[in-house]
């Protein structure tokens, strides 16, 4: 009697961990598509985008190296690169992209200054939207490096 209860509390755990772990793909599946992720995307693009940061600080470039992975041509998107105020300046925080050709790579510059150095680092969220789409085609989320003071 007593290995029958000790195997359906064990079948029961089983079945309620499979539960959870379906639930949290679900949940984070939908994470990405709804553009709300650190490095999301939705699923009407192919676009990848990958980010490098030069500089010692307090001045950085971020380049945003963009491609269009799929086979047909994409147009008309906007890059919005947002962070706190208080800490980065960010010289042309938004641009548009008038076309991205299929399986050629994009290099986009963009400088940010870091105001307040002593304060440490922050992140940088790097937004691509198209007025097509309800929801942000792709976004980055882009850890700074500590910045140096400049003297």
């Amino acid at each position: 009697m007593m290995l029958v209860i000790i195997s359906l509390r064990c079948r029961v755990f089983q079945r309620d961990l499979v539960k959870m772990r379906l639930t949290t793909a679900r949940a984070y599946v939908k994470v990405l598509t709804d553009g709300k992720g650190s490095a999301s995307q939705a699923s009407t693009a192919n676009l990848f985008m990958s980010v490098t940061i030069q500089g010692l600080g307090p001045r950085f470039r971020l380049l945003m190296n963009l491609s269009n992975e799929g086979q047909e041509l994409v147009s008309d998107l906007q890059v919005v690169v947002q962070s706190d105020a208080e800490m980065y300046k960010i010289d042309n925080p938004h641009f548009q992209i008038p076309a991205l050709v299929p399986l050629l790579h994009y290099t986009y510059k963009v400088d940010a200054t870091c105001l307040q150095p002593t304060l440490g680092s922050d992140a940088v969220r790097i937004v691509v939207v198209s007025p097509k789409h309800t929801s942000p085609l792709m976004t980055a989320v882009v850890k700074m490096p500590l910045g140096e003071t400049d003297d």
